[in-house]
């Protein structure tokens, strides 16, 4: 049982495993409390916040010996696309009550251990609300992180083609050709420009900014967010309001908005542009994060 803002999850290795990273936390699971379908209340954000470690190599110690780690009963906020200025920071809401299950392998060896995290004594937030607060934050979250990996595609081809259009000259193409590429890339950068004034408020360029000029989309996601964890604190548990569902809805239509027409600018212009620089010789711009050619 758990009544405290924390757990402790211990472990004692013998021996270090035979190979690097062998210790792994295979999973992290809760079963809620009256929910219908006993949904996995997102294992890895979980996991994520309980070992410190957001996707990259494993980082839980591995030598001989007596080990723990802390889990703040809270679930990592997530990433902001790059460039995002918000008044204050993202906070990072309660894990709901429920049973948990902490799974590790090491060195073939699987153990299990289960803990409950039980609800605040002093609100009378039902276990429904609780889910539902829970599931509401996991669509606004994945929303603003599949933003964050659209800005940063936008960003990297943007960088692409504004680098390529500068070196036109450096190439050894034609006058003529040199010019069709700097029109395009422009043309192409200027399209991307635009539709990044749309996700961000570029105009902000400090901690105050956001209480002068009005938000964007990323600012509005992170507005709402914010607002049904809690605060910066996300302290606060109940259910999202009928306004905050009504916003939710209304952001789910301009983010449907902002990746079809980003889409379309990777599936048409620069598809376009991809297939000029190819008949120049020269390499195409390249999707970096999906380590993929759009032609």
């Amino acid at each position: 049982m758990c009544a405290s803002s924390r757990t402790i999850s211990a472990w004692e290795l013998q021996a270090r495993p035979d190979r690097d990273g062998e210790l792994e936390p295979e999973q992290f699971r809760a079963d809620t409390d009256g929910s219908p379908h006993g949904p996995d209340l997102g294992a890895f954000a979980a996991l994520a916040a309980m070992f410190g470690f957001g996707g990259g190599g494993n980082l839980l110690p591995t030598s001989a010996g007596t080990h723990r780690a802390t889990w703040g009963l809270t679930y990592a906020a997530p990433t902001l696309p790059a460039g995002t200025i918000i008044f204050g920071t993202m906070g990072q809401p309660a894990a709901p009550p429920g049973t948990y299950t902490v799974t590790m392998t090491a060195g073939g060896e699987r153990q299990s251990q289960t803990f409950r995290v039980l609800p605040d004594p002093r609100v009378s937030t039902s276990q429904a609300d609780y889910i539902a607060q829970h599931t509401f934050l996991q669509e606004v979250g994945g929303m603003i992180d599949r933003l964050a990996d659209q800005t940063g595609d936008l960003m990297s081809v943007r960088g692409q083609v504004e680098g390529l259009t500068g070196l036109a000259d450096e190439a050894g193409l034609s006058e003529a050709d040199a010019a069709r590429v700097e029109e395009a890339g422009e043309a192409l950068s200027g399209s991307l420009a635009e539709l990044r004034e749309d996700i961000l408020q570029t105009a902000n360029v400090s901690f105050y900014g956001p209480l002068e000029n009005p938000g964007k989309l990323a600012a509005d996601l992170a507005f709402l967010y914010n607002t049904v964890a809690g605060g910066l604190a996300g302290v606060f548990n109940a259910r999202p309001t009928d306004q905050a569902v009504d916003r939710l809805q209304e952001l789910q239509v301009d983010l449907a908005g902002v990746s079809n027409r980003l889409q379309t600018i990777f599936d048409e212009d620069l598809a376009a542009f991809n297939e000029l620089i190819r008949s120049l010789g020269m390499d195409p711009v390249v999707l970096t994060r999906e380590g993929r050619l759009i032609s």
